[in-house]
C-alpha cells in the first residue's frame, strides 16, 4: 500500500485535502504532519483512528527526514 504524508492538516486547505484523502483511505496509508497545539489536537481528534499523525515543525530538517520515511507521494 502507498504512503501519502499531508503536511498542515489542520489549516483549511489542508483540512479539505484531508477529508478527501479519507474517501481513499482504503487504497492509502495517510500520514500527517502538524504542530502540536490544543487547538489543532482538537481539530485533528476526529480522525487521529484514521490516519497516522505526526507532530512537529516543517521547517525543521529533522522532523521533516522523519516524516517523509517510507513515504510515496
Amino acid at each position: 500500500m502507498k504512503t501519502v504524508l499531508l503536511t498542515g492538516p489542520s489549516g483549511s486547505v489542508g483540512f479539505h485535502t484531508l477529508k478527501n484523502l479519507l474517501t481513499v483511505q482504503d487504497r492509502f496509508k495517510i500520514k500527517v504532519l502538524d504542530l502540536k497545539t490544543k487547538k489543532i489536537q482538537r481539530k485533528l481528534k476526529s480522525v487521529k483512528n484514521k490516519v497516522q499523525i505526526l507532530w512537529g515543525d516543517i521547517r525543521d530538517m529533522k522532523t521533516c527526514e522523519n516524516a517523509l520515511k517510507n513515504v510515496d507521494f
